[in-house]
C-alpha cells in the first residue's frame, strides 16, 4: 500500500483485530509505521457469541483497551466492536450447510465490509501468517481444493503472510505485550485446529522442509492458475433467458478440461448457486462434452445443465414443491404428510411397516427400526448398489 496515496485519498485504514498475538503484532506495526502520518487506523473486533459469553466478551474488551492504550500514547487508532446476535452463525451454518467455521467467516467478512464503508477505509488489514497459509494448503488439499491465502483480494491485505508465528510471539514478547488465547484453538472439532495440532507436528518430525515445499509448490500452483484463469475469461457465458447462460457448443467442448471446469464453476457464480454443486456434476459435464453427445440433461442442487445440437446451457432450477426441505422423525404409527405424498406407518414391537404413496409412485419397506428419519437427500448422501459399492 503506498502511504502517499493512502493520506492523499483522505481515506483511513481498517484492522482486523480478535486480540490474538497476530492481530496485535499487526495493530502494533501498523500504528508505529503510520505514527508520523494523519492516517487513521479504525480497528474492528468481531464476537461472534460462539463461545462462553463472559469469555467472547473479555477478548472483545481487550481488544477495545489495548486500542484505547495505544490512543493514549498517541497513535490514532479508534476501535469498534461488531457483536453478532447469539445463535446466529449456527443458524447460518444450518442454512448454508458449510459449517461452523465457514458461517462464521461469511458473516466476520459481511461485518468487514459494513465496517468498511462506514468508516471510508481504503483496505482493511487482515493478521494472516506464514503458519496460516501452510495451514490453508493442507486444508484446501484434504478437502480436494487447491489453493492458498492471498496476500491481497479486492480490499483485503495480509502484511504478515511471510512471517511465521513463531517470529511474531517473538516480536509481542520483546515490547512485552500479552494477548489473548481464544480456547476454541484448541477444539479439534475444527478442521483447521486438527491440522495444526496433529498434522503440522508430524509433518515437522517426520519431514524435514514440507512447509518450503509446500509454499514453493503453491507458487507455482498460482503461476497455473493465473493461466488458465486467462484461458477461462476468453470464452464468456451469455445471457440465456432468464437464470440461465449459454455457449457454443462446440466451443465449450473445445476447452481443456481445465477450463471447462473453471467455466462450469463460473457459471454456478453467475446464477448464485445456493448450495455447493457436488463435483459429480462437473464431472458428468466434462464427460458429455468429450464424447460431444448430441443431448444430455443432468441436475443437482437446483442447478441444470443441458447440451442442445449447438449450444451448452446451465441453468438455476426454480424450486418446487417436490424438491423442497424436509425432515421428520417417526416414532409413532400414523399417516404423515410430505411435500413428495404421503407416508403411513403401522408400528409394532419396535419395527414399522411403512407404505409411501406420492406423484413418482408407491413403495412398501418391512421391519424397519424404530424411530427412523425420513428427510430430503443431501449432496453428500450416498447409495449402496446392488455390486456393494457406493454411488
Amino acid at each position: 500500500i503506498s502511504l502517499t496515496e493512502l493520506e492523499k485519498s483522505g481515506k483511513t485504514l481498517g484492522a482486523a483485530v480478535s486480540g490474538g498475538a497476530d492481530s496485535l503484532a499487526l495493530l502494533v506495526s501498523l500504528a508505529h509505521i503510520l505514527k508520523n502520518t494523519p492516517i487513521v487506523i479504525n480497528v474492528i473486533n468481531v464476537n461472534h457469541n460462539i463461545r462462553d459469553a463472559a469469555e467472547s466478551a473479555a477478548d472483545s474488551a481487550f481488544a477495545a483497551d489495548f486500542c484505547a492504550k495505544l490512543k493514549q500514547q498517541g497513535f490514532r487508532v479508534q476501535a469498534f466492536i461488531a457483536e453478532l446476535p447469539r445463535g446466529l452463525v449456527t443458524r447460518t451454518a444450518e442454512e448454508r450447510k458449510k459449517g461452523t467455521e465457514e458461517a462464521a467467516r461469511f458473516l466476520r467478512y459481511k461485518a468487514f465490509d459494513k465496517f468498511a464503508e462506514q468508516k471510508n477505509a481504503a483496505v482493511i488489514c487482515l493478521a494472516h501468517n506464514k503458519n496460516d497459509a501452510l495451514e490453508t494448503l493442507l486444508m484446501r488439499f484434504l478437502q480436494g481444493a487447491a489453493g492458498s491465502i492471498a496476500p491481497v483480494r479486492g480490499r483485503y491485505v495480509r502484511p504478515l503472510l511471510g512471517i511465521m508465528r513463531a517470529e511474531i510471539e517473538a516480536y509481542l514478547s520483546a515490547q512485552h505485550i500479552l494477548w489473548r488465547t481464544d480456547g476454541t484453538n484448541f477444539d479439534e472439532n475444527y478442521l483447521r485446529n486438527k491440522i495444526r495440532l496433529s498434522l503440522v507436528p508430524l509433518l515437522n518430525e517426520k519431514f524435514f522442509g514440507w512447509d518450503t515445499a509446500l509454499l514453493t509448490g503453491a507458487a507455482r500452483a498460482a503461476e497455473d492458475e493465473a493461466a488458465l484463469a486467462a484461458l477461462t475469461s476468453a470464452h464468456p457465458w451469455q445471457p440465456y433467458k432468464k437464470d440461465s447462460v449459454s455457449m457454443d457448443k462446440n466451443e465449450f467442448c473445445s476447452c481443456p478440461a481445465a477450463v471447462q471446469r473453471r467455466l462450469l464453476y463460473k457459471a454456478f457464480t453467475t446464477l448464485g448457486a445456493e448450495n455447493r454443486i457436488p463435483y459429480t456434476f462437473v464431472q458428468a459435464v466434462q464427460d458429455a462434452a468429450k464424447k460431444r453427445v448430441r443431448s444430455f440433461s443432468f441436475s443437482a442442487c437446483g442447478i441444470k445443465a443441458r447440451f442442445s445440437s449447438q449450444s451448452v446451457c446451465i441453468q438455476k432450477e426454480e424450486k418446487r414443491a417436490t424438491v423442497s426441505c424436509f425432515f421428520a422423525i417417526i416414532e409413532a404409527s400414523g399417516v404423515y404428510n410430505f411435500t413428495f405424498g404421503a407416508l403411513s406407518a403401522e408400528i409394532q414391537k419396535g419395527k414399522a411397516c411403512i407404505c409411501v404413496t406420492g406423484e413418482a409412485g408407491s413403495f412398501v419397506m418391512d421391519s424397519v427400526s424404530v424411530p427412523f428419519c425420513v428427510r430430503s437427500r443431501q449432496p453428500d448422501d450416498k447409495v449402496k448398489t446392488a455390486d456393494g459399492t457406493y454411488k
